[in-house]
């Protein structure tokens, strides 16, 4: 059986962020080889990751972590300096979303001693009657859209409506989102982000081109 485990933000808050740093950073690596858009990692430092995520005492948050088994290899996520060094920790699992077990962690729980066994995450940054959605990872085939799917529904606690998310056009993503994971255009215009000014909603990147933002939503 597959685990889903569940963070809050109080979690999050007050414990340490390496592991989370280390899978969220290394998924992330993969367009960044591949495109060559953004030079720089998703998230900069360490010390930046709540602040990055939108993990703050203010509003709620939820990081939902797909763990692999036990008998996974060792796998350490560590800092891309290539496109094949960007794939080494994916693994050639197929997915059985029926065969999935959410658990909500305590205090006590060290994410460092499951870490090689991260398939993926996503995470939901909750305002008002909108999850602002984050923290989206993949270490398999094909299971972006299940993980959406399968904690949708422990957003319900929230009264959410939708969900909105962002997604830079370059790399591929907005066909992705739309046509795979249920979301449809915002009807915000695309964000214009120019080397040398201001990137907008990537305000913390280095590019190495121009490029565009575009803006999903997916209605509850």
């Amino acid at each position: 059986m597959y685990q889903i485990l569940e963070f809050t933000q109080s979690y999050l808050l007050s414990h340490d962020s390496e592991p989370f740093y280390k899978f969220v950073n290394k998924a992330y690596d993969k367009p960044k080889f591949k495109f060559q858009v953004i030079k720089t990692r998703r998230i900069i430092t360490m010390d930046s990751f709540n602040k990055e995520m939108s993990i703050s005492s203010g509003r709620d948050f939820r990081l939902y972590v797909l763990l692999g088994p036990k008998t996974l290899p060792p796998r350490e996520f560590k800092e891309s300096f290539s496109l094949e060094e960007a794939f080494e920790d994916d693994v050639d699992l197929v997915f059985d979303p029926s065969n999935v077990e959410f658990v909500t962690v305590d205090d006590e729980y060290d994410m460092n001693n499951d870490l090689y066994r991260v398939l993926g995450s996503v995470g939901y940054s909750i305002k008002e009657d909108t999850a602002y959605m984050t923290a989206f990872t993949s270490y398999i085939r094909n299971l972006g859209p299940n993980m959406i799917n399968l904690t949708i529904p422990r957003l319900s606690q929230f009264n959410v409506k939708g969900i909105e998310a962002n997604c830079v056009r370059e790399h591929q993503l907005f066909t992705y989102y739309t046509e795979k994971c249920g979301f449809q255009p915002s009807g915000q215009p695309d964000d214009i982000c120019k080397v040398g000014k201001s990137l907008g909603s990537f305000s913390t990147a280095v590019a190495y081109r121009d490029f565009s933002v575009a803006f999903i939503y997916r209605p509850l």
